[in-house]
């Protein structure tokens, strides 16, 4: 099976030289020659698209339907023609129209025209505002040497990008291989914020793929404001709302100027970057290059000027395989590839769980940092580095990134220089929950402190001194060098940072690294070297997201699925344990092939006629099994047959594989793994886990700390064993979590919101923090029914497994007793803990899985717990992404033992009962009633088989988007590993 992930990640680590400026569009055209201007093109999945060819009609044929799809017959030539907003600007009562249709470029170009935009309206070349599913396909707009201009004069927009303004809220849109040649000059000043972006200004998470920016975006002087917001992006201005923006294989090649509207106060906090001026949505930044100068002030970045961590979310964000070519100025925070990033709050410690991860990423550009106000000078108010000038709280990856440009800066704290290597400043959260990884760096180039007496941090590169809270460091080295008049060369960057933390580091003393070994690779590859490792055959580190893979020439048709199925008669019935795209346009010989169904639904959808009236219920013996999936999912196709219009397919809502649909594209088995990028499931359909529903609760290991989610899921071991076995579930494990009282985060609390559920299992994970706040250890009380002391470890233990089984008499509940750490501070506690755990989950008839004294989970195989460099338990706590992986194993083998609970009452002073205990307060005694059984679902069942309902609500098509999800082993094309 290809491993389509695996040659993308192994591609980002490879550098080729700079590419030459001409970019020009999808080489493979649609031969439209036969078909005349304003005709009607369909393509082989029935998709109707006028043709357009003249510069005469263009305008007003697309403006009369905004929704449309259309496709260039031929180059564009306006003449010279001016516009006064977008070529396809169309207002209505003073409102712009959003465009939501399909406009593909087949490879040419609109060219040779101006824009002068003297109103307030958005501002984008071709369209003001997109909005919906829309896509902009295959087109240049402009040419080299021939940018075109905006000139916004008069009034001033505050959105202006060279290939669409922005997004209507909502919108999914999607535009690849499109390349832009424009100068854009505002020329106005505007008293309030302003976005511009080289391909879009204002946006929704979308998806921009294989686009590139050309010319310029430059402020006048005219255009002067002090202390408003700016945002610049080579590719995009702002991206703000709910979902991950997905940047893929872009360039910008621009310089962009911003520095006419200064932000003289710090209060607006204006931003440019290569890719991406501001982003408090999830990124997912991949394989893009920057070559353009960049002129900003507050914060600057290669790849991205700011990143904004969103209140109560998980955001993550990820730049991956990234270069910074060019020369990034600014004032206050400057990097290489991003200038800062920030929780959105100080006071709201929930925006901390934002995450960065910033991946085999090389700076190659000079990078400056010039603050104007003499007190931003002092105290870490300004800093710069080869990677990130300031990078503050959050959980953040940095793997495998080299920093080769110069750096200068005039900030310093203290005697300290705010200018290095890799960070100019770090502030990490001081809780252990919240640790910094930064691993196999490393620096080079001339670093020019902001005077001669400042002191560098060499070793590690990694940033100012007292910033830095307890990371994890490992194989970070800098060559870097100094003027030749400073002699202030520190070796260790922190007295919060010992030698022990590193590992086997190593400095290296200075030594020149060439612009070839830059362009040709040699230098990540001397880095690898560095770090005994061979670049693209060894495991790194997984990202957070999937890489976003979009064929122009494959689309899902099934998206947006409605909870319900059609009946056999073609009724609509609303049901959540199924999802239906219902009502497809096809017609007679269309060949569906359809993938993952599963083969054990009686109904996998509708045949209707043209006015939608049932024809047929379609099931699998109407379809062809194309490629068996295992574990009872298959891939389908059918020949429309005639007299059918419309197709509806229907899939179980909780799924482990998402549905794939396409029209007259056959796929296989690898065809559907590699578009989704991810493996087969592995678990066994005989299991007794096999769909059954789970809750998982404890800390940050159950929440999965450093692992490295995808698409923004964080799946730990619950979400692999899930989806192995195709189970609903719920993760509600919390960070920094304990079992007793001695925190504001008690892992009984998680059960809040979920109690009126049904659950097969409840696994149960804890005790590192409270050993880490060196609770009491307890006693264990004499009977069922005896006072609990929540202050103490067992008398916690024993309060979190009662009312478990209390709240799911029916489940089968199971305790994790967590794997040896001896590279933490708090092992010594814990180590009293195993003995009388066991006792305690004997005494309430709980399993409990012993994995501190199992050698082989402990052991290098699977987590490696002595070694200060384990890929699998990097910071000595928390597994990774392949820690995960290897651990997954044990933990469904022991939940495939586990019975219902049946707890030991010999010892309790009450009468025996074939109740589950009662609940009760933990030190009063008393008992009130038992939960009522919950009532009994009187709905009646047709259509497909119904599986057990359980939990269906909890998971549904969303949650379930493992599918979409590596599980930590595909994007680096890794098997997972055979336990015995």
């Amino acid at each position: 099976m290809k491993k389509l992930l695996s040659v993308l990640l192994c591609a980002m680590l490879l550098i080729g030289a700079v590419p030459a400026f001409a970019v020009s569009a999808d080489d493979t055209r649609v031969d439209l020659s036969a078909v005349a201007d304003g005709g009607t093109y369909t393509d082989a999945k029935g998709n109707k698209y006028t043709v357009l060819k003249s510069a005469d009609t263009i305008v007003e044929t697309v403006k009369a339907d905004m929704s449309a799809n259309y496709i260039l017959g031929a180059d564009i030539d306006f003449n010279n023609k001016q516009f006064w907003a977008s070529v396809f600007h169309k207002t209505e009562n003073s409102t712009g129209i959003p465009f939501s249709g399909i406009f593909d470029g087949n490879g040419y170009s609109i060219k040779n025209f101006y824009v002068t935009s003297n109103t307030n309206a958005t501002v984008g070349l071709i369209f003001s505002t997109i909005a919906g599913n829309a896509k902009i396909l295959n087109l240049t707009v402009g040419a080299e040497d021939e940018e075109i201009q905006i000139s916004v004069t008069a009034k001033s927009p505050q959105n202006v990008g060279g290939l669409v303004g922005q997004t209507k809220s909502g919108a999914t849109a999607t535009i690849q291989n499109v390349h832009v040649y424009t100068d854009i000059s505002y020329q106005t000043a505007y008293s309030d914020s302003v976005r511009v972006g080289g391909i879009i200004a204002n946006t929704d998470p979308i998806n921009i793929l294989d686009c590139s920016f050309h010319g310029s975006v430059m402020f006048e002087k005219s255009a002067e404001v002090s202390g408003k917001v700016t945002q610049v992006g080579g590719i995009v201005g702002r991206c703000s709302g709910d979902g991950v923006m997905n940047i893929v294989n872009c360039k910008n090649y621009a310089t962009l100027d911003a520095t006419a509207r200064p932000d003289n106060n710090n209060n607006a906090k204006p931003s440019m970057g290569g890719m991406i001026g501001t982003s408090t949505c999830a990124i997912n930044v991949r394989n893009c290059e920057n070559y353009g100068t960049l002129n900003g002030e507050n914060q600057t970045g290669g790849i991205v000027g700011r990143i904004t961590g969103a209140v109560n979310t998980e955001n993550a964000h990820d730049i991956v395989g990234c270069r910074n070519y060019g020369a990034i100025n600014g004032e206050l925070y400057v990097g290489g590839i991003v200038g800062g990033a920030f929780p959105s709050s100080e006071s709201d410690s929930p925006s901390y769980s934002y995450s960065i991860s910033i991946l085999n990423c090389l700076n190659a550009g000079n990078v400056t940092q010039y603050a104007t106000l003499e007190a931003k000078r002092e105290n870490t108010g300004c800093a710069v580095g080869g990677i990130a000038g300031y990078i503050k709280r959050g959980y953040n990856v940095i793997d495998n990134c080299a920093s080769v440009g110069n750096i200068t800066g005039n900030g310093k704290s203290g005697n300290s220089s705010t200018a290095n290597g890799l960070f100019g400043r770090l502030f990490t959260n001081q809780s252990e929950e919240r640790r910094f990884v930064i691993t196999n760096c490393y620096a080079t180039g001339l670093i020019t402190p902001a005077s001669s007496d400042a002191s560098v941090y060499v070793t590690g590169a990694i940033g100012v001194d007292k910033m830095i809270y307890n990371p994890f460091v490992s194989n970070c080295y800098g060559t870097i060098t100094l003027p030749e008049n400073h002699t202030k060369l520190n070796v260790y960057p922190s007295s919060n940072i010992t030698k022990e933390n590193y590992g086997d580091y190593t400095y290296v003393e200075p030594a020149a690294v060439t612009a070839t070994e830059v362009s040709d690779g040699t230098l990540l590859l001397k880095l690898g070297a560095g770090f005994a490792q061979n670049v693209g055959t060894d495991a790194y580190p997984v990202p957070v997201q999937p890489a976003y893979v979009f064929d122009a020439g494959t689309e899902n048709y099934f998206s947006n699925g409605e909870a319900g199925y059609y009946s056999d008669a073609g009724v609509w019935t609303n049901n959540s344990s199924y999802s239906t795209k219902r009502d497809i346009p096809v017609s007679k010989d269309m060949v569906i092939t359809v993938g993952a169904l599963s083969t054990d639904q009686v109904t996998l959808g509708h045949l209707s006629d043209e006015n939608k009236a049932s024809v047929k219920k379609l099931t699998a013996q109407d379809m062809t099994l194309v490629a068996d999936l295992g574990n009872s999912y298959g891939i389908y196709s059918i020949t429309i047959p005639e007299g059918v219009s419309y197709l509806s397919i229907t899939t179980f809502s909780r799924r482990a594989y998402i549905t794939l649909l396409t029209l007259n594209e056959e796929f296989d088995a690898d065809g559907y793994y590699d578009y989704f990028g991810i493996e087969p499931m592995t678990g066994d359909s005989s299991s007794p886990l096999w769909r059954k529903s789970a809750l998982f609760i404890g800390d940050s290991i159950c929440y999965g700390h450093t692992d490295t989610a995808v698409n923004g899921k964080i799946l730990s071991y619950g979400g692999r064993i899930a989806y192995n076995y195709d189970m609903e579930w719920v993760n509600a494990g919390v960070s920094g979590a304990t079992l007793t009282t001695e925190s504001n985060k008690i892992i009984i609390d998680q059960l809040e919101g979920h109690e009126s559920k049904e659950f097969d299992y409840v696994i149960v994970e804890g005790g590192k923090n409270d050993a880490r706040l060196e609770v009491k250890l307890g006693e264990i009380s004499s009977g069922l029914s005896s006072p609990l002391d929540v202050t103490s470890y067992v008398g916690a233990l024993e309060y979190t497994l009662k009312t478990v089984i209390n709240t799911y008499p029916e489940a089968k509940v199971g305790f994790l007793l967590s794997y040896s750490t001896p590279r933490n501070e708090s092992e010594a506690q814990y180590k009293t803990y195993p003995d009388v755990t066991k006792k305690v989950c004997e005494k309430w008839g709980v399993g409990c899985l012993d994995m501190y004294s199992n050698e082989e989970i402990n052991g290098e195989n699977v987590l490696d717990v002595n070694n200060v460099k384990s890929p699998y338990l990097p910071d000595g706590i928390h597994p990774s992404a392949e820690g995960y992986v290897n651990l997954c194993p044990y933990i469904e083998s022991f939940m495939e033992t586990l019975s219902v609970p049946v707890p030991d009452a010999s010892g309790d002073s009450t009468p025996p009962s074939n109740d589950p205990p009662a609940n009760q307060n933990p030190s009063d005694g008393g008992t009130t009633d038992t939960p009522e059984d919950p009532p009994e679902d009187t709905e009646e069942e047709t259509g497909a088989d119904e599986e057990k309902k359980g939990c269906g609500s909890l998971i549904g098509a969303p949650i379930m988007l493992m599918s979409a999800l590596s599980l930590g082993v595909a994007a680096t094309g890794k098997k997972r590993k055979d336990k015995k």
